[in-house]
């Protein structure tokens, strides 16, 4: 038996050992900085999604099945959660909390749920680790360094700390894998290997839709990669196997698998005429040649394949079988449309900021990946493996940019690109390290002098240092810094106003501004008229009419929802934290308040110079003497700003305007800290239960 080579000693027990080394390298310091934030707070959760996706968690647990309807959100009709939200969520935090009871007897689901991040999306390292070695020639260097990007850089930390019980945590890690076996499946000689590997792509991709429903990127960008192959004439059986069928499976499990998937009707919407065209498109391209006609013969296959993909659309089109894009999706793949007046799309945080979180999430590593991505172009653009990185790159940038949620979604594939510059600079120290083992062998022994390897592994030290290990370090510290000083829980006033309610309010209805209304309900068992989930329009925008309305439209509001309580976030809707001033025209959520309420004539955040020239002036008045503005009579009569006003007056023992008629004042939180934080009213003339 001959002996083996070095290459294929490293595919032995030897190389699978140094590849679990370095992958659970890069795995722990993912971990490691991750759980800063929890190890530096305390056991807390993040204010918002979180908290709902921790509460059904635990329904799920204590009763051995998802609620079919949820008191606390959208009094007095709620919705259905298994119908509507990502039901895998539920189902695989529970299996996690279940296993860590197994290790630790006691350990409470609180704690699970919270460091469940940490532990849980770091693991796209892995499928990372592989993906780069697959593609460059099963180098460990470069893949090590797209692992650590992957691990510890910014836009793949910031949504996924400790605390983050959100949908990214479990997606990312099967996205990464679906995309890994998805080359596999391309790269496979064999086909009924390839369709193996595609099979598992799907079954990744099926998992991150029940996990993480909202964004397709991937099951609608595998397809459209596809037809780009075919009009280039370059697609071939492996192509279509991996690329159509792991989003025909996904299509599949919309009908029946996930209740949420076929509530939004995903297998008939507009983006799934992507995935129906592609497999038609394919099966003529692939067939067309075999076909024995004179058609055949004069029509070339790409045509065929463009033709029938043309078919599908336009018969679906003329069938008017399908739901037209949300004004949320449309503005994440259109980020530049206008949308209509008084739209809760463009108030919502992740839309309005288009464009700024891509800067700052990507900051330091921005700059190699789109060099690696250029180089990559130009270098591999004949290599369908390297063409694939190349578009999701884009891609997910692309909707990075369109919403400042998406960053995570970019991380594996900026990784990829970002190492591919390590990977070069592996080619050049290599090559320099063969030129030292010839000369060695020239000279026999005569050895070669330091300062003359240094000088000739000057070029390859230097890209690594300036494209690895410079972008790598700088992006792990601005992760390591936002974990270790991101604080979880509730600031000290709102965990006095909900301990207020808890002990006043629980199971009463409250009016409060939709952002809050997770917060109420975990804190406080309160129900409330909109939460965080946004699935009513309608009903956030008879909130925001209330609010910006006279006393008596609120107290209308209240009595047709039989409402018992009024909250105000003081800091979040009335507070300019640039000014440091309470009610000021620049800052705190009323912005958002009066533009669905339909009180602004021009927007706040697409015209704000007409804005201020307009609708300031009706609301805020300069006064020069103060050097800030007050609210104008006109603003007093709203009831956000006269219940606010009174809240803060009260808590600094002055009067700066009328007290409400309709509305008593029962509790300020944030005394303790010297900070009017939120204020409760209770609504007269309703009792609670």
């Amino acid at each position: 038996m001959p002996a083996k080579t070095k290459k294929e000693d490293s595919r032995g027990l030897k190389g699978h050992l140094i590849d679990s080394a370095l992958v659970l390298a890069a795995y722990a310091a993912g971990v490691f900085i991750r759980a800063q934030s929890a190890l530096n707070y305390g056991v807390k959760l993040t204010s918002d999604d979180p908290l709902l996706h921790y509460m059904i968690t635990r329904y799920l647990i204590e009763h051995g099945h998802l609620p079919h309807y949820w008191p606390l959100g959208w009094h007095p009709w709620s919705y259905d959660p298994a119908r509507v939200l990502p039901v895998l969520h539920y189902y695989l935090g529970a299996l996690i909390y279940r296993l860590a009871a197994l290790v630790k007897p006691g350990i409470s689901l609180l704690e699970v749920v919270v460091y469940t991040p940490a532990f849980f999306a770091p693991l796209m390292v892995f499928p990372v680790y592989f993906t780069a070695k697959l593609l460059w020639d099963g180098r460990r260097v470069p893949a090590f360094a797209a692992a650590m990007l992957a691990s510890v850089s910014y836009p793949a930390v910031m949504r996924t700390i400790a605390g983050f019980y959100r949908h990214e945590q479990f997606a990312l890690p099967f996205l990464a894998a679906s995309f890994y076996f998805t080359l596999r499946a391309m790269r496979e000689e064999d086909e009924s290997k390839s369709l193996l590997f595609a099979g598992l792509s799907g079954l990744m991709l099926v998992c991150a839709a029940g996990l993480w429903a909202g964004f397709r990127a991937l099951y609608d960008g595998y397809p459209l990669f596809l037809l780009g192959l075919m009009a280039f004439n370059w697609a071939d059986l492996r192509d279509y196997l991996a690329l159509a069928l792991p989003s025909g499976y996904v299509i599949l499990s919309s009908i029946a698998l996930y209740p949420h998937l076929k509530q939004r009707r995903v297998y008939i919407g507009m983006e799934t005429t992507l995935v129906y065209g592609a497999l038609l498109a394919g099966a003529a391209y692939l067939l067309w040649p075999r076909l024995r006609s004179d058609l055949a013969r004069k029509v070339d296959e790409r045509i065929a394949a463009l033709a029938t993909f043309g078919a599908v659309i336009a018969v679906l089109l003329a069938l008017g079988v399908y739901k037209p894009l949300t004004y949320r999706l449309a503005r994440v793949v259109f980020p530049w449309i206008e949308l209509p007046k008084g739209s809760v799309v463009e108030t919502v945080a992740e839309h309005k900021f288009t464009g700024r979180e891509l800067g700052r999430s990507m900051r330091i590593i921005l700059l190699p990946a789109l060099l690696g991505l250029v180089l990559m172009f130009l270098e591999r653009r004949r290599d369908k493996g390297h063409l694939l990185v190349i578009y999701f790159t884009t891609l997910t940038l692309y909707f990075s940019y369109s919403m400042i949620r998406l960053p995570p979604l970019a991380s594996p594939f900026v990784a990829l690109s970002a190492a591919y510059l390590t990977h070069r600079a592996w080619d050049v120290w290599e090559s320099r390290v063969k030129k030292f083992a010839v000369g060695n062998k020239r000279r026999k022994a005569k050895k070669i002098g330091l300062s003359r390897k240094i000088k000739v592994l000057a070029l390859p030290i230097a890209m690594v240092v300036l494209f690895t290990v410079l972008p790598l370090s700088g992006t792990a510290y601005r992760s390591y810094q936002l974990a270790a000083h991101y604080r979880l829980g509730f600031t000290q006033g709102w965990d006095d106003a909900l301990s207020y309610m808890r002990e006043n309010a629980e199971r009463q209805t409250a009016i409060s501004w939709w952002d809050y209304g997770y917060w109420l309900a975990y804190g406080s068992d309160v129900v409330t008229l909109a939460d965080g989930l946004t699935i009513n329009s309608t009903q956030i925008r008879l909130i925001a009419k209330g609010f910006m309305g006279s006393e008596e439209d609120l107290l209308d509001l209240a009595m047709r929802f039989n409402a018992s309580y009024v909250i105000i976030d003081l800091l979040g809707e009335v507070y300019d934290p640039y000014t440091g001033q309470f009610l000021s025209p620049h800052g705190g959520k009323w912005l958002a308040i009066g533009w669905i309420a339909g009180e602004f004539e021009y927007s706040p955040y697409t015209e704000p110079y007409k804005f201020g020239e307009y609708d300031i002036p009706r609301l805020f008045q300069y006064v020069q003497e103060a050097n800030r503005y007050f609210p104008t009579d006109y603003a007093l009569q709203k009831s956000l700003f006269k219940l606010s006003l009174h809240a803060i007056s009260e808590f600094q023992n002055q009067t700066y305007g009328p007290s409400p008629e309709m509305f008593d004042l029962v509790h300020i939180g944030g005394r303790s800290i010297g900070v009017p934080n939120v204020a409760i009213y209770r609504v007269r003339g309703i009792e609670g239960p």
